[in-house]
């Protein structure tokens, strides 16, 4: 490692700060930003340094490479008068040892930027081998501290969820069920059955070219949110035959072997066991079914309007575009729009005011015909 100075070290040199802290808890148990900013604004005072910049990153995961603050300091590393960043410890940059290795490689192999630390009390090169091994060690402790954080979570997740404390594991209640007023679980909501029963029915029965489409379509007293996804994950769960499931593992237990955790509570079945069977294997078949389609024909406008409906291919597409009929501009929503026997979207030309609902009852008509002629 380098000494605490260096010759190189002139007034005229720059330097950027970087600080972060992940919660609030981290405040507590660790340093501030405060604290941080503090230290590097002393830190640089004593080097010589002209501290362009302290950049921030609050709340934020040492995980994710993607943070506003990081792809700032980045940036601002490209500055030619930046020679340094100091950092109150290496984690704060990055808890991912790949990541962050080669994040400060980066720096130093592109920039010409070395790194001070508070914990090294000395300026990293990681050109030389001392320095890039400390490094390396660093982060790998880092991350396997993270992991091993993540690791208790999920276990405490696992075991409060087998102690019947369904939000331990879930953010809503799936459709079918309530929460109970005296205690942390679900039970079923009476109301709610019959339209659950008549959802696994109706996608058993659908059409295997459009059969979310259809069974959302079929079953109208779904909660209006209710999406071809959430649909999907209603299919697929076992708590609809008594046997609610989390991903959440307890590995504390030294069982590599489980992927989830599964709670048997008989009183929450809501189907039959041959009725799930049958759901699954459908499943199966329309995977299987697009599976071949894409092989032969490759993704188009229409077999995605067919999978997945018309609205949802124009509202996640830029390229799939509503336009209007008398200019040829791209139109805007503006709300929606009631029929006798449908809610469709209104369109609005931003260039001559021309407004358009889609689809037009005529074209609901013809897509519901072209959908019973399959």
């Amino acid at each position: 490692m380098k000494g605490q100075t260096s010759s190189e070290e002139t007034s005229s040199d720059g330097a950027l700060a970087y600080v972060r802290v992940s919660s609030k808890k981290q405040v507590r148990n660790g340093r501030s930003l405060k604290d941080q900013k503090n230290w590097a604004t002393q830190e640089a005072e004593e080097r010589g340094l002209e501290l362009v910049n302290t950049i921030t990153d609050a709340a934020e995961s040492g995980t994710d490479f993607e943070r506003e603050g990081i792809r700032k300091l980045r940036k601002e590393a490209k500055n030619e008068r930046i020679s340094y960043v100091i950092v109150d410890e290496l984690d704060r940059i990055g808890r991912h040892a790949v990541e962050t290795l080669y994040y400060i490689y980066e720096l130093q192999t592109d920039h010409s930027i070395e790194i001070i630390s508070n914990e090294a009390r000395d300026v990293l090169d990681v050109s030389q081998y001392q320095d890039l091994s400390y490094v390396v060690n660093r982060a790998l402790a880092s991350q396997s501290t993270v992991e091993t954080q993540a690791r208790r979570a999920e276990a405490g997740r696992a075991r409060n969820f087998v102690e019947k404390n369904w939000y331990s594991a879930f953010e809503y209640v799936p459709v079918g069920y309530k929460e109970n007023e005296a205690d942390d679980w679900i039970s079923t909501e009476v109301t709610e059955i019959g339209i659950v029963q008549e959802l696994f029915d109706n996608f058993i029965k659908s059409d295997i070219s459009r059969p979310f489409v259809e069974t959302l379509e079929k079953t109208p007293l779904l909660p209006e949110e209710f999406g071809r996804r959430r649909l999907r994950n209603t299919l697929e769960r076992p708590l609809y035959v008594g046997k609610p499931t989390t991903a959440y593992v307890d590995y504390t237990r030294n069982d590599d072997s489980k992927e989830e955790t599964t709670v048997i509570d008989r009183s929450l079945r809501i189907i039959s066991d041959e009725t799930r069977e049958k759901a699954l294997e459908k499943l199966r078949e329309v995977g299987e079914y697009h599976a071949f389609a894409k092989e032969d024909e490759g993704e188009d406008v229409e077999s995605l309007v067919s999978e997945y409906g018309a609205e949802a291919v124009v509202d996640c597409s830029d390229a799939i575009q509503i336009r209007c009929p008398e200019c040829d501009a791209e139109m805007m929503k503006n709300g929606l729009r009631e029929s006798d026997t449908y809610t469709g979207r209104n369109y609005v030309c931003p260039d001559c005011g021309r407004q358009r609902m889609f689809p037009k009852q005529t074209e609901m008509d013809q897509l519901r015909d072209q959908s019973e002629d399959n």
